[in-house]
């Protein structure tokens, strides 16, 4: 096990750092999409929740804490891959990952608020933002695991 790793698990130094963006996204996702439901859905009636992913109106359809705790559970295979991929690979799941998440928060925003493109808009620039400073944030981690191995 070289300099560059994790104690026995073998992760990367500052590959906790590509799951940020992932995290915050999912995160917004999955809590815009229950900001959505509609009213009846909130008294109980779950056959009526609003979402266009089928995996997700499913969970959703049964009950509000399946979805949140399927989300959680999403969450936690998305940072569990992109820790255990290879580094191009590990950045290419966040990527993909960041992108679906920010579409699907955007959708919400767009459909549940007056100014819904101009949010939507803003939430790609932040979601940019967000995933270029964990890839840099990442990259400066493993610089410094190098330069502290020499």
């Amino acid at each position: 096990m070289g300099p560059a790793c994790d104690g026995a698990r073998g992760i990367e130094r500052g590959r906790w750092w590509l799951c940020c963006a992932p995290a915050a996204l999912i995160a917004l996702d999955v809590g815009l999409t229950l900001r959505g439901q509609p009213p009846e859905y909130w008294q109980g009636q779950y056959h009526t929740a609003l979402e266009l992913n089928p995996p997700a109106c499913w969970a959703l359809r049964q009950h509000p804490a399946l979805f949140a705790a399927l989300g959680l559970l999403w969450l936690g295979a998305v940072s569990a891959v992109v820790l255990h991929l290879p580094r191009r690979a590990a950045r290419g799941v966040a990527l993909l990952t960041v992108c679906g998440h920010t579409c699907g928060a955007a959708s919400w925003l767009v459909a549940g608020f007056a100014s819904g493109w101009a949010l939507a808009a803003l939430l790609f620039a932040l979601a940019y933002a967000l995933l270029g400073w964990s890839w840099r944030r990442e990259a400066q981690s493993i610089s410094r695991a190098d330069t502290q191995s020499m």
